[in-house]
Formats: C-alpha cells, structure tokens, sequence
C-alpha cells in the first residue's frame, strides 16, 4: 500500500512537470504573442498602432478571427470552417463563452495556432459591429493592421475603454458583412 502512494506521488509530480513544460515551450515559442498582449491587454493606450503581420512573426498564420463575447462555436465552424474546439491549452479548453470574454484567434489554413485573450483589454465588439458580423470575422494576414482609439467611456473603476480599427479605413467596406 505504500509503495503505491509513492508510485502515485512520483506520477502526479510527472504529470505536473509535463504540463509545466509544454506551457513553458508554448511561451517561448510564441514569445512574439507578449508584444501583441501587451498593446491590446495589459498596457493598452489610445493611438497604438498593431501591425499583427509585422509582430507576429514567430508563428506561420494566414488570418485571424475575432471572436465577440456572444459567439456561438457551432456557427463559428458552420460559417466559418474553424473548429474552436480544436485548441486547448495544457489540455484545458481555451474559448468561453461568456458576456466577459472576447477572443483573437491566429488562424493557419482554418486551424488556430495562438489565442489572445482579450476581454481585460481592448474591445472587439464595436469592431465587430462596425463590419456587421454579428459574433466573428476574419481578417486576412496582410490587412492585419489596427489602431487601438478611445471611446470615450471608462469602467466603473475609471479605467478607460479602448477598442480596435483598422489603420486603413477603406478595409471595413472589403470586411463588411453583406446583409442578404
């Protein structure tokens, strides 16, 4: 009986490593994400420029998504392609959904290869809602390129509230969602 305990401490202490680990090699090898996390989450200021293209080139992508708080995962993938229940994180599932969080998927031939979340931060939703795609859209690689702007609104806290546009304006006409 106590050689099992000590079999079973060993094991639960692998497991723990293993999954320290594969966090650890996620990171480094998605090391550019913390410049990308840090303008959109946890330093954002109005008038910063995102050139996702330019900083994210630690990982191959071809787009993103933008996922508003009140997606539904089965229309993701039924408009879409993408299968949100295909990443996870050290095993957990990465998207919830919830009126609190928004997402930035990276996206790699309709797989999603890196994931920011960006409910703490800077706001999707008005974007969203500026392209009229009512939970998601996909922007290509090569336009990839915003500017954060205040909203003029603040949290109860004061925090201020920032959302999201592309830098070239003539993209929300090429992105707009044609209401059938």
């Amino acid at each position: 009986m106590k050689k099992i305990k000590i079999i079973l401490k060993y094991i639960f202490l692998l497991v723990i490593i293993v999954l320290l680990y594969k966090e650890c090699l996620y990171k480094r090898s998605n090391s550019c994400l913390n410049s990308i996390n840090e303008k959109l989450v946890t330093n954002v200021k109005d008038k910063t420029v995102i050139n996702f293209e330019k900083e994210l080139e630690c990982l191959e992508w071809d787009s993103l998504m933008l996922i508003d708080r009140h997606f539904d995962a089965g229309d993701v993938k039924s408009k879409t392609g993408v299968d949100l229940s295909d990443f996870r994180l050290m095993g957990f599932k990465s998207f919830y959904k919830s009126d609190f969080y928004t997402f930035i998927a990276i996206l790699n031939k309709k797989k999603i290869v890196a994931v920011i979340e960006t409910s703490r931060g800077v706001l999707i939703d008005d974007f969203i809602t500026e392209l009229d795609n009512n939970d998601m859209a996909i922007i290509a690689k090569e336009d990839a390129k915003f500017v954060t702007y205040f909203i003029n609104e603040e949290y109860l806290d004061g925090t201020k509230i920032y959302s999201i546009s592309f830098m070239d304006k003539k993209l929300i006409e090429k992105y707009k969602r044609v209401s059938k």
